[in-house]
């Protein structure tokens, strides 16, 4: 599935700044939206605070993260919604805002089980996570899903999730 037409534009300010407007536009059944739209500056010149943007994803399918993730889930569907502000320096960034996740599926593949949810995914300087959203097996149980992956300013990555599960298939 294609993400849409990208058009990209940059313009640089006399105050040292440079404008940049990133656009993805597609046609839909109910003629063409926007899944994605970045806008904001960068101050090249700065060494703190370099970084002032937003972004905003609007019914963006998540199935490109394939791609990037296919060594461990595969099968990855669904939409994205939300909004995340950008600040800070390439070096270390502050991000914060949430994304609204509307039918998604994934598989893990080390388990061999394929999974469902939907529900917010916050982002900041430490973590991009859950906090209680229900996620589904192939039959229909539940399991309350916390946490997500950790970090810090997107380097040194790890993982803490915790389920609750309620009946539900780990290994198929």
């Amino acid at each position: 599935e294609s993400l849409g037409t990208a058009e990209i534009k940059s313009t640089w300010n006399t105050d040292q700044s440079v404008f940049v407007n990133v656009n993805l536009e597609k046609q839909g059944n109910k003629g063409i939206y926007k899944p994605l739209y970045l806008e904001g500056f960068y101050y090249p010149q700065k060494i703190d605070n370099q970084i002032d943007m937003d972004l905003s994803v609007h019914h963006l399918a998540i199935n490109f993260l394939s791609p990037f993730l296919h060594d461990y889930v595969s099968d990855i569907d669904g939409r994205a919604t939300g909004d995340i502000q950008i600040s800070g320096s390439l070096k270390k960034p502050n991000l914060s805002g949430s994304i609204d996740l509307a039918r998604t599926q994934f598989r893990i593949e080390y388990l061999n089980t394929l999974y469902s949810l939907s529900g917010t995914l916050s982002l900041d300087n430490n973590s991009l996570g859950f906090n209680q959203v229900t996620i589904y097996d192939t039959v229909g149980n539940k399991a309350v899903l916390e946490g997500g992956l950790v970090h810090h300013r997107l380097r040194d990555f790890g993982v803490d999730l915790k389920l609750h599960p309620d009946n539900f298939i780990g290994l198929y």
